[in-house]
């Protein structure tokens, strides 16, 4: 103990002080000036980072695109609703398992001439609204697209792409329209037709509406 107390002179306990300053200093001052470009590309991975270190601020904008995130990386909470614009309506229309659904929506003027409103399928239907009655026009699309329509007062009529059969009425009507593909495409259209006085308030006007059903 005394020979150590001999040897810690001011000459020495200064030098240690200096020399510890000096390692701790340049540590300090490496680490404030190491920049992007100080830095090998690809040397930081996510196990060098501590949790919830990374800022908003941090992150340059647009540098995160889909081919940076994971499938299934993202849910519902991960994503803020006000950020979600607008999702077009698509016609109403969407593929489950092989099978399309689809809504249909139309409405004309009395008098107003015929519009196409389905062709999908092999059935092509034609809308038209004119003399106070709402009709509703079907035939098969190609030749071999053949099917029926039904409605309960009309009872059953059968039509193909050369022959049209008409569901008319001045009031309301429904029913369903069916049709076969060669290639085995069975197409059904659930419809309810409808003519009302006034149906914008303004003037006479005719409606369609229907479930349109597509698949093998």
């Amino acid at each position: 103990m005394g020979r150590l107390r001999r040897r810690l002179t001011y000459a020495n306990v200064v030098s240690t002080i200096a020399l510890v300053v000096a390692v701790g200093g340049g540590a300090v001052y490496a680490a404030s000036k190491i920049g992007a470009q100080g830095i090998r590309k690809n040397a930081i991975h996510s196990f060098h980072i501590k949790n919830k270190q990374v800022k908003r601020q941090d992150i340059a904008g647009g540098s995160i695109n889909s081919r940076k995130v994971s499938n299934e990386s993202l849910t519902g909470k991960d994503i803020r609703e006000a950020t979600l614009g607008l999702v077009p309506s698509a016609e109403d229309a969407r593929t489950v398992n092989g099978i399309t659904e689809r809504v249909v929506r139309a409405s004309q003027p009395d008098p107003s001439a015929a519009n196409q409103v389905v062709a999908q399928g092999g059935l092509a239907v034609l809308f038209v609204c004119t003399g106070g009655n709402a009709v509703m026009q079907v035939h098969g699309s190609a030749p071999g697209d053949a099917g029926t329509v039904f409605e309960p007062n009309s009872g059953t009529q059968q039509f193909d792409s050369a022959t049209t059969q008409s569901v008319t009425t001045n009031s309301a009507a429904t029913g369903f329209a069916t049709v076969r593909r060669l290639d085995g495409t069975i197409t059904r259209f659930e419809y309810e037709l409808d003519r009302d006085d006034n149906g914008f308030g303004t003037a006479d006007d005719c409606f369609l509406h229907g479930f349109l059903l597509s698949g093998r």
